[in-house]
């Protein structure tokens, strides 16, 4: 489901709750602004870490998924192999919202099927997040999250 609304560089997976399309809406043009003035707009890993923070501060579970030169998170392109990639997870679902999707534009688009984890062994994203592995990964993932906002508001008292 692309919107055009919200940016041209996103995908946003169906079934998404209706307060994370709320927050990229109330966000875009700010975070596309931050991403253009340091010339990062198309770059997964920063445009995952800024959205990361905007769904963080608006109260809504996430998690990114890869991390900068780690090659275990991937896109598996119709024609031209695999490339290393980030992407979050949203909402109580565990719905893809990938910043930079349209990097798969002249690939024919954005396919669910084409998002991997645990590379090079293989598993598709969809049956990752569907498994105990995946589901267990963003309870501790956000109960992580949790305990570091608790530790940063007792330094501050």
């Amino acid at each position: 489901m692309r919107t055009r609304d919200l940016s041209r560089h996103h995908y946003l997976e169906p079934g998404t709750a209706p307060e994370v399309a709320e927050a990229i809406r109330n966000s875009a043009k700010s975070v596309t602004a931050y991403l253009r003035r340091i010339n990062k707009e198309t770059d997964c890993g920063y445009a995952s870490a800024e959205w990361e923070r905007v769904f963080r501060h608006a109260g809504i579970r996430c998690a990114t998924i890869g991390a900068p030169g780690d090659e275990h998170a991937v896109y598996q392109r119709r024609v031209g192999g695999i490339k290393p990639h980030m992407w979050l997870f949203v909402g109580p679902e565990m719905r893809i919202f990938d910043p930079t999707a349209s990097q798969f534009d002249d690939d024919g688009g954005v396919r669910l099927e084409g998002y991997w984890v645990d590379w090079p062994q293989g598993r598709r994203m969809l049956d990752w997040r569907d498994s105990t592995d995946g589901r267990s990964w963003y309870e501790v993932g956000s109960q992580e999250h949790q305990r570091s906002r608790l530790m940063d508001r007792m330094r501050r008292l």
